[in-house]
């Protein structure tokens, strides 16, 4: 399995789509493409490790149905956090992204090829894989090209 670990803002809603609202949801329509690229291209999955995730992988397939996202969703990274007093401390997202590869790896295998695409330094030992986008434009073709090498890099 290929999978794509999904951050929403900054990625497919963008600072251009919330405020020209490109779509009625706030859905970055040209990133919203870029992403179905890849997914077409790769037949990859989707995890979601943005901070929407929630409790519930329903509310996020719906999401990304109302916005054009064509691919499958199949998880959603676990949020790894304690407390230090009165403190809530948030392991970085790689952390998470990486917790994620490993439950995955101990109950059906390893995961043949994955990217993250996210605004953010995601931190960890996911870093060589992730595709970093700007918040104002989001995920471009140019660095759908680049997800789609680094997905079918096991393939080759």
């Amino acid at each position: 399995m290929k999978v794509i670990f999904l951050d929403f803002d900054g990625v497919i809603r963008t600072l251009r789509s919330t405020y020209t609202h490109r779509t009625p949801t706030g859905a970055d329509t040209e990133a919203v493409a870029a992403l179905n690229e890849i997914i077409a291209k790769t037949e990859a999955q989707i995890v979601v490790s943005s901070s929407w995730r929630g409790d519930r992988l329903s509310p996020l397939r719906d999401f990304l149905n109302e916005w054009g996202v064509k691919g499958k969703v199949v998880g959603k990274t676990p949020r790894l956090e304690r407390r230090e007093g009165s403190l809530l401390v948030c392991a970085p997202r790689g952390d998470e992204i990486q917790k994620w590869l490993d439950d995955y790896q101990e109950a059906r295998g390893p995961v043949e090829s994955f990217v993250v695409l996210d605004d953010e330094i995601v931190g960890g030992p996911v870093m060589n894989r992730l595709i970093q986008t700007e918040f104002n434009v989001g995920l471009t073709l140019e660095q759908a090209h680049k997800a789609i090498d680094l997905l079918m890099e096991a393939t080759r």
